[in-house]
C-alpha cells in the first residue's frame, strides 16, 4: 500500500548486466526513478563536510524562507551550538556547481558565510532537511505520511556538546515531522545519548555493527559498555558494586548473620557492628535519614517491649531467628538440653575432649554474678561466648555448635536467609538504578 493509503500495483521483470537481476516497479514505465514508490527521502552523505571556503567559485543567494522559518532555523542554531546567542544571524543559499551539496550558511555581523565552520555547515545541511519535511507537511495536509531522512556520520565535525543537542532536536523534529531518522555515528558520546533515551515506546533504536573474521555483525539492542570496549579496543572497567551496609548490635551478631546467610549474600553485605542496643537500632531504622536509607538494620531476638514494636514496623530491620534470646543464649539453650550420650556430644568429647558437663558448667561459671543484673547478664554472655569460642570445645570458631543448633532450626533459618536476601537485592537494584540514572544525566 502506497503512503498516501492508496493501493499500488508492484510488477517485475529482469535484466541482465546488473548485481540485483530484478527491478520491481510500481507501473508501466522503467525510466530511472519512473517506478519509484513516491515517498519522500533524502540523503546527506559526507560530502557536506567538505569546506565551503575550498569551494571553487562559490557564491551564496537569499534562500526562499519564510519569516517563521528564518526565526525557527535561528533558534535551531541556538539550541545545538548551545553558547550562542546571536540574532543577527542572516540564512544564505549556496550556489556554486562545484559544490555538490544543498546548503543553508548564514552570514553575520563579524564573519560571512564562507567563514562558517564545517560544523555550521553540516547543522545547515541538516536543518534545510528538517524545513523541507515541514514544508512538505504543511502543503500535503492529510495526504501527508511522513518521510525518511539519512544521514552519514551526523557527529562529523560537532563538538561533543552539539552532538547531544542535535540528537535531541532530531529526536523532536522527528516526532513532529512524523519522519524516520536514521544516521550513523561513531561517536561514543552520541550512542550513549541515544542509549540513553530509549523507552518504553521504542520509539529509538541502536543497531552496532561490527567486523567480524566472516564479515559483518549486527548487533540489536547493544549494551553501552560493550560498544565503549569494541570502540575503545580495551576492556572498560567497570564500576565497583556498592556494598549494602548492614548495622547489627555486636560482633557476636556479626558472627551470627556470617554463619546464617549463604556465602553469596553475605558478600554483598558490609556488616558493622554498631554497639547499639535494639531500641537504638530501631529508632534509626523508622527515622527517615537520607544517608541510611538504604541501609539494612539486624537485631538480636531478645528485642523486648517499645523497641519490638519499632522493629515489627520497620520493613528494613531483620530480627534473628533465635526465638526471645540472644545468639549466644539460643545456642547454649539448644545444645545444654541434648542428651550427653547422643550423637553430637559424644562426637564433641571423641575429637575435642569437650563434653556436655563442661559446656553447662562454664556458662553456670561465668554468670552465677550477675543472674540478677539484666546489663551484667549480657556482658557475661558475651565473655562466655568469646572465651568458648576461643577453646574451641565446639569446633573452630563454634562451627560444630552452630552447625548443630542450624540444623535443629533448619526453617527458621532458612526462613530468615530469604527474607534478608529479598531486601539486600532489592536496595542493590535501587542503588544500581540511580546510579544509571546519574551517570546518564
Amino acid at each position: 500500500m502506497h503512503p498516501s493509503g492508496s493501493h499500488v500495483q508492484v510488477k517485475s521483470y529482469k535484466r541482465e548486466g546488473y548485481k540485483l537481476p530484478i527491478r520491481l516497479v510500481t507501473g508501466a514505465r522503467r525510466g530511472k526513478g519512473d517506478g519509484n514508490i513516491d515517498y519522500p527521502v533524502i540523503y546527506l552523505g559526507l560530502r557536506r563536510t567538505y569546506p565551503v571556503g575550498e569551494i571553487p567559485n562559490a557564491a551564496s543567494t537569499t534562500p526562499t524562507l519564510t519569516e517563521s522559518e528564518v526565526a525557527e532555523l535561528s533558534g535551531w542554531y541556538n539550541s545545538v551550538f548551545l553558547a550562542w546567542n546571536q540574532d543577527d544571524l542572516e540564512p544564505v543559499e549556496l550556489t556554486a556547481s562545484t559544490a555538490k551539496k544543498a546548503t543553508i550558511l548564514v552570514n553575520a555581523s563579524s564573519y560571512d558565510y564562507l567563514a562558517n565552520s564545517a560544523g555550521q555547515d553540516n547543522l545547515g545541511q541538516i536543518l534545510a532537511a528538517l524545513l523541507s519535511f515541514g514544508r512538505a507537511k504543511a502543503s500535503l495536509g492529510d495526504s501527508y505520511r511522513g518521510g525518511l531522512l539519512l544521514i552519514d556520520e551526523l557527529d562529523a565535525t560537532l563538538f561533543p556538546a552539539s552532538q547531544e543537542a542535535l540528537f535531541d532536536l532530531l529526536l523532536e523534529k522527528a516526532m513532529e515531522l512524523e519522519i524516520q531518522v536514521v544516521f550513523t555515528t561513531h561517536s561514543f558520546q552520541l550512542i550513549e545519548r541515544a542509549i540513553s533515551k530509549r523507552g518504553k515506546k521504542d520509539d529509538i533504536e541502536v543497531v552496532y555493527l561490527r567486523r567480524r573474521d566472516t564479515g559483518i555483525e549486527q548487533i540489536d539492542h547493544p549494551e553501552e559498555l560493550d560498544i565503549k570496549a569494541d570502540l575503545s579496543v580495551r576492556m572498560p572497567k567497570r564500576r565497583r558494586k556498592k556494598k549494602v551496609e548492614v548495622l547489627c548490635e555486636d560482633e557476636e551478631t556479626k558472627w551470627f548473620l556470617k554463619k546464617v546467610l549463604p556465602a553469596s549474600v553475605y558478600s554483598k553485605c558490609n556488616v558493622i557492628p554498631a554497639g547499639l542496643s535494639c531500641g537504638e537500632l530501631a529508632e534509626l531504622s523508622i527515622r527517615e535519614i537520607p544517608s541510611l536509607k538504604d541501609v539494612l538494620y539486624v537485631v538480636d531476638g531478645d528485642a523486648i517491649g517499645d523497641a519490638c514494636s519499632k522493629v515489627k514496623n520497620s520493613p528494613r530491620t531483620r530480627i534473628l531467628p533465635t526465638g526471645d534470646m540472644n545468639p549466644e543464649t539460643a545456642i547454649y539453650d539448644t545444645l545444654s538440653k541434648l542428651p550427653d550420650n547422643g550423637e553430637f556430644w559424644t562426637s564433641m568429647e571423641s575429637e575435642n575432649h569437650y563434653s556436655r558437663q563442661m559446656f553447662v558448667r562454664s556458662f553456670e561459671e561465668s554468670h552465677k554474678e550477675h543472674y540478677a543484673d539484666k546489663k551484667a547478664r549480657r556482658r557475661a554472655d558475651k565473655k562466655w561466648f568469646r572465651d568458648e569460642k576461643a577453646k574451641g570445645g565446639l569446633g573452630e570458631n563454634w562451627s560444630d555448635g552452630f552447625a548443630k543448633w542450624r540444623e535443629l532450626h533448619q526453617g527458621e533459618c532458612e526462613e530468615f536467609a530469604a527474607g534478608f536476601a529479598s531486601e539486600v537485592e532489592r536496595i542493590i537494584r535501587r542503588v544500581e538504578a540511580m546510579a544509571k540514572r546519574a551517570d546518564s544525566e
